[in-house]
């Protein structure tokens, strides 16, 4: 929890325990564990790593899925998606470059990633610096499980707002978390209201700015179509231009073997077909070019 909320506080929360006896339980597994936090240079597994705690990680995985059980992660606004699939744990939400979930499901953090174009960088499946490169593990190998990443196409996606606004502006979060809807919002000359901290990954924090007006979400149609998950009773902004969006799932290799991850996959495709999604290119003029460059 302290790796996919990024604090001892919100570690808390998710748990329902005191920031205190998050601290104190910290200290007492990184003692175990001769783990050394590294705060410089990444931004996932910065609590510490070492070759048995990533052999119990992996361990639990297998539990998981054995189970029945599988963590998915996504971003707060993909959410929705993943609520109601058959023996779907919930993971603390958090927008995130793809190479950063990439390194969570190496690590058996997490299972599953969700991952949208929105959150892609021109070049997203290569770190952005050298030290959160060193912090990857280096090339795929022996100490570098193998992930697959599973296009499930291109769907609508909506801009949604919680009262009728003539022209509102969009609320996203920081370019850094998701350079790809800034692009995609740019391109379409729409103004950008951006959120920071804590909030930035809350849907409760976003609903809240979005209930004072003249702001829209951008939101997966299925998700207003159907009203699920955090924003699927928002109203959706009819638009004259189309907005569409890429969805990976990553998975680490070998999935097809594990009954529980294939359940997973097939129920997102089916998800992902009945909300019109579609393979290859996006038709939207402009975004092509991006796109290409997204998809690697």
């Amino acid at each position: 929890m302290l790796e996919l909320t990024g604090t001892t506080h919100l570690a808390g929360q998710w748990l329902a325990l005191s920031q205190p006896t998050v601290s104190r339980r910290y200290r007492r597994l990184a003692a175990d564990f001769g783990l050394k936090p590294c705060r410089r240079g990444t931004k996932v597994c910065r609590f510490g790593s070492s070759v048995s705690l990533r052999q119990l990680r992996h361990g639990f995985r297998w539990h998981r899925l054995e189970a029945g059980v599988v963590a998915v992660a996504s971003d707060p606004l993909h959410q929705g998606l993943l609520e109601g699939l058959e023996g779907w744990l919930p993971m603390p939400m958090r927008f995130r470059p793809a190479h950063q979930w990439e390194h969570l499901v190496r690590e058996a953090v997490v299972d599953a990633a969700l991952v949208s174009s929105l959150e892609l960088e021109p070049s997203p499946w290569e770190p952005r610096s050298r030290a959160e490169g060193e912090a990857e593990g280096g090339r795929e190998g022996a100490d570098r499980p193998a992930l697959e990443r599973l296009h499930l196409g291109h769907w609508p996606l909506s801009l949604a707002l919680a009262r009728p606004t003539r022209r509102p502006a969009v609320l996203a979060p920081a370019a850094a978390l998701a350079p790809g809807l800034h692009t995609l919002l740019e391109n379409r000359r729409l103004s950008l209201v951006t959120t920071a901290g804590a909030g930035a990954h809350d849907p409760r924090a976003w609903l809240a700015r979005l209930g004072s007006g003249g702001l829209a979400a951008p939101v997966p149609a299925l998700l207003l179509d159907h009203r699920r998950g955090a924003f699927g009773q928002l109203q959706q902004l009819e638009t004259d231009f189309p907005l569409r969006e890429h969805l990976w799932l990553l998975l680490p290799s070998g999935w097809q073997g594990l009954p529980a991850l294939q359940r997973t996959v097939a129920a997102l495709r089916e998800l992902a077909e009945a909300a019109g999604a579609q393979p290859g290119m996006p038709p939207c003029p402009g975004e092509a070019e991006a796109m290409a460059r997204q998809a690697g």
